[in-house]
């Protein structure tokens, strides 16, 4: 499997974490759960979790075993649309003020509310995945959704499947 910077990764949920029940209700009958953003061919990740919202150490090998896909882009981007994208990325990681429980609040219970859309300062793996191409003048899919959900990568036009399967 040959990886390039920026493919986006959406993982599949596990039967056993409940937290995972409710990302899935939100889904539309998709499984995906979790976004991340390769940075490099040997596929290192920013990754996001509720303890320290983005961050950088993770690596895919973390998803051996569970079921993903992998997509890209199938407009391949300039080497400035990349540096600004990995900048947008750099800039928001640091101003980072942990992770956006707001944002599931929002999507369980239906609130399309400002206050929990427009935090730029608090990110899940969806909003995370999807703002770092829209920030910067790249429309990552026809979402219709005020708050992107982890499937949003499987179902856009502007993506492709480049892997799916158990990693």
């Amino acid at each position: 499997m040959i990886l390039k910077p920026l493919d986006i990764v959406a993982i599949d949920s596990l039967w056993y974490m409940p937290h995972h029940w409710l990302i899935r209700q939100r889904g539309a009958g998709d499984k995906a759960v979790h976004n991340c953003v390769i940075l490099n061919e040997a596929g290192d990740l920013e990754n996001i979790d509720f303890i320290h919202g983005p961050h950088l150490g993770d690596n895919i090998d973390k998803y051996k075993g569970r079921n993903i896909s992998i997509h890209r882009r199938k407009e391949e981007l300039s080497p400035l649309q990349v540096a600004q994208i990995f900048t947008w990325m750099a800039d928001t990681r640091a101003k980072n003020k942990g992770y956006d429980f707001g944002q599931i609040k929002a999507s369980l219970f239906g609130i399309a509310s400002d206050e929990y859309i427009n935090d730029w300062s608090r990110w899940d793996c969806s909003e995370r995945s999807y703002f770092a191409w829209a920030a910067n003048g790249i429309m990552p899919a026809d979402c219709d959704e005020v708050l992107p959900h982890p499937r949003w990568v499987r179902h856009s036009d502007d993506f492709e499947t480049v892997f799916k399967g158990v990693l």
